[in-house]
């Protein structure tokens, strides 16, 4: 498939799935669409379970390794679009469980997966900040 007019020569780019949605390409980019597939297919309560332990881990390092995560402009708007669009279809799902569940897990599914993305700029410590609640819930963690 073409990428999309106008991305940039040998960077990320974003391609379009027919389902709508938009997932990273480039390096990295298969296991950080498939870490979003995973992250955002788990049940209500371990999405509630993961929100919880994110506040939880905020301040013993969580928000230096989120900081860590910073990705380019289009590698952001790919991740945050990918991720917005798994929960959005499951917003009644969410809801049922827990009211703005969906607005709640969306900031800490897509910084999980900006480490999956940006894995080799990240320490040991703050790659496992972030992500050993996911793997704890089943979710497939690529090594760092």
């Amino acid at each position: 498939r073409p990428l999309r007019p106008g991305a940039p020569a040998g960077g990320r780019a974003v391609r379009r799935r027919a389902g709508g949605g938009a997932r990273p390409t480039g390096p990295g980019g298969a296991a950080t669409a498939r870490f979003i597939e995973e992250s955002t297919a788990l049940p209500p309560a371990a999405l509630a379970a993961l929100y919880e332990d994110s506040l939880d881990r905020w301040s013993s390092g969580g928000r230096d390794a989120s900081r860590a995560t910073r990705a380019s402009a289009s590698e952001n708007s790919a991740i945050e679009r990918a991720v917005g669009t798994a929960l959005l279809r499951r917003t009644d799902e969410l809801d049922a469980f827990r009211p703005h569940l969906r607005f709640d897990v969306k900031p800490v599914c897509a910084i999980a997966a900006r480490a999956v993305c940006k894995r080799a700029k990240l320490t040991e410590d703050q790659y496992r900040v972030l992500l050993d609640p996911f793997a704890a819930a089943g979710v497939t963690v690529p090594r760092r």
